[in-house]
């Protein structure tokens, strides 16, 4: 089995319960999600919640990331293996744990 297809896209989420922390009220978040189609029809789906202050991560950057780094190490990979994918990931992805998480 093999990784034959990666998209990642951006979904605002209205929160139901605003909750406020020591610096901002949230209200909205944007997550980033992650789709990954095996040459077996198999899919499967990741998630980040990217967090300015606390990952010094934003939806954008995480989807360059996904577009420069995350899609082109993914693809014709074994799904399968996903300690070995993350190993090979790890070292670009260090410092942005939102889009290592997803």
């Amino acid at each position: 089995m093999r990784v034959i297809k990666v998209e990642a896209w951006p979904v605002t989420l209205t929160l139901a319960e605003p909750y406020t922390i020591a610096y901002e009220t949230v209200s909205e978040t944007t997550n980033v999600f992650l789709r990954l189609e095996t040459n077996q029809g198999i899919t499967g789906f990741g998630c980040a919640a990217p967090d300015e202050a606390i990952t010094r991560e934003t939806p954008k950057s995480v989807l360059d990331l996904c577009e420069s780094t995350i899609a082109p190490t993914l693809m014709r990979t074994d799904p399968l293996r996903s300690a070995l994918q993350l190993s090979r990931l790890s070292p670009s992805l260090k410092d942005h744990p939102s889009a290592m998480a997803m």
